[in-house]
């Protein structure tokens, strides 16, 4: 089941550091990289000054998976609880999603991508 579903889930994620989970405003220090893991590599889908940016970056891109999609939005530690929640409730406003749970990201990829990490997991359903 495992092999038939990796192709087909998506998932978008900001590495975890305390600037960039503010929510809204501007992030003076850097910008803020929106990153997919596709075939085995990290990949920058966008470049955002904003967490609401990268809200808004990782929910349109969910909702156009699929007429029917079922996401979970994750997040490394509570500093990134703000930030999940934006993130679910603009994915949630989809009329196409059916479901968003919530989840944690694990301590073997929170250790490589740092307190604060937030990420969503989806897939289209038939």
């Amino acid at each position: 089941m495992a092999e038939t579903l990796a192709p087909r889930i998506g998932t978008l994620f900001v590495v975890g550091e305390p600037d960039f989970l503010r929510a809204g405003g501007s992030n003076d220090h850097a910008p803020i990289p929106v990153m997919t893991a596709r075939d085995g590599r990290l990949e920058m889908v966008a470049l955002v000054g904003t967490a609401a940016d990268a809200v808004e970056v990782m929910a349109d891109n969910a909702t156009g998976w699929g007429p029917r999609l079922n996401v979970a939005v994750g997040m490394a530690d509570a500093s990134g609880e703000r930030l999940t929640d934006s993130l679910a409730s603009a994915i949630g406003e989809s009329p196409n999603v059916l479901e968003v749970v919530r989840c944690r990201i694990g301590p073997s990829v929170g250790a490589y991508a740092g307190l604060g990490t937030v990420g969503r997991f989806m897939f289209p359903t038939e």
